[in-house]
């Protein structure tokens, strides 16, 4: 199964789902490991909260900045269908 990642923002006030970036491959594993996951925990089945500085630093792999003051982050993995 191949899993494609999201760096996903929920609003701290509203817990609605805000900025969505989708990681491009390359950034894929450096992303997880910034996370912490370990290759054989990783399924479709779960997201991982980030901590602040985790979220800055999978931002700054794929080139954009991110708010920690308004959102808390994840990462969260999406089955992709072939």
């Amino acid at each position: 199964m191949t899993f494609a990642y999201t760096l996903v923002g929920y609003d701290r006030q509203t817990e609605r789902m805000g900025p969505r970036h989708e990681l491009p491959p390359a950034a894929i594993l450096p992303a997880k490991r910034v996370a912490g996951i370990d290759q054989v925990a990783d399924s479709a089945l779960g997201e991982w909260e980030l901590q602040s500085s985790q979220a800055r630093d999978i931002a700054g792999l794929i080139g954009i900045a991110i708010d920690t003051t308004r959102y808390d982050y994840f990462l969260e993995p999406n089955v992709l269908v072939e």
